[in-house]
């Protein structure tokens, strides 16, 4: 629940213009830890982790041989869905190297942490 809010919290930012905060250091969020509080630590891909909140598709020109295209259209191919498909697998299969990851620490609050469901305005 605290990596959706921290993507909506960010596109909140994104949406307005606004610059994302400046990031802390630990040993400055150790100091602001209170005794009923935690600091949090979260890892997420956020323009992947975005995507996922709003599925918006896009259109794609392709361009095939035409004995494949009458071919499939023959066996009723979906041709989106092949192309998903494969695109999904070769994903799967790749190296993530390029993929950008960011790291964030939070400070929530821990009263009753393992009885209660953090809620954003556990947050500060």
């Amino acid at each position: 629940m605290g990596k959706e809010y921290l993507i909506l919290k960010l596109e909140d930012y994104e949406n307005n213009k606004k610059d994302f905060p400046k990031a802390s250091s630990i040993s400055d969020l150790k100091n602001k830890v209170k005794d009923n509080q935690e600091i949090v630590y979260i890892t997420l891909n956020y323009e992947y982790e975005k995507s996922l909140i709003k599925l918006a598709y896009v259109k794609k020109t392709l361009t095939i041989p035409s004995y494949l295209d009458i071919l499939a259209k023959n066996k009723n191919i979906n041709f989106s869905q092949v192309l998903q498909n494969a695109l999904k697998k070769r994903i799967r299969n790749s190296k993530l190297r390029e993929v950008k990851y960011f790291s964030f620490f939070f400070i929530i609050q821990c009263k009753n942490f393992f009885k209660k469901i953090v809620d954003k305005n556990d947050f500060i």
